[in-house]
């Protein structure tokens, strides 16, 4: 998948924007929360509870599951990672299909396929493929399986 040319030449902006400074600013602003709180609890705790949690997820894809598409390498899926990281534990099948939109067979299970779809709809992004077909998914329907 390919996002439309605006994403990065301001990814950058949006990541400070939507990650550190709105939410610092929003709680100070609306519910009177002193500044100091605001960026101990949401850019310290948060953001570092958020990358290692993110670890974890790509550590427990890695290490402990089934794997049913390819057995030569380590990522494995894994349903616990799965229901609770959207999707991100069914790590076989996005190693082994790289060029799928999906995270894994199931197709529109996981919330971020959804949001892919939808995206793709639009035309936010572009050049996104599947495993069977390898057509944009404007074609498909929203809940395939293959």
């Amino acid at each position: 998948m390919r996002l439309a040319p605006l994403d990065p030449a301001y990814f950058i902006w949006f990541k400070l924007v939507f990650c550190f400074i709105l939410p610092t600013i929003i709680p100070v602003l609306l519910w009177g929360e002193p500044l100091s709180n605001c960026i101990k609890a949401l850019i310290f705790v948060r953001y570092t509870a958020n990358l290692n949690f993110t670890w974890l997820v790509n550590s427990a894809a890695h290490l402990w599951g089934t794997k049913p598409y390819d057995r030569r390498i380590q990522p494995v899926e894994n349903i616990t990672v799965s229901l609770f990281a959207m999707g991100e534990g069914y790590h076989n099948y996005h190693h082994t299909f790289p060029w799928d939109y999906r995270a894994a067979e199931i197709g529109m299970m996981d919330r971020v396929s959804m949001i892919t779809f939808l995206f793709a709809l639009t035309n936010v992004s572009i050049d996104t493929y599947t495993l069977n077909n390898r057509k944009k998914i404007a074609h498909l329907l929203p809940l395939e399986i293959i």
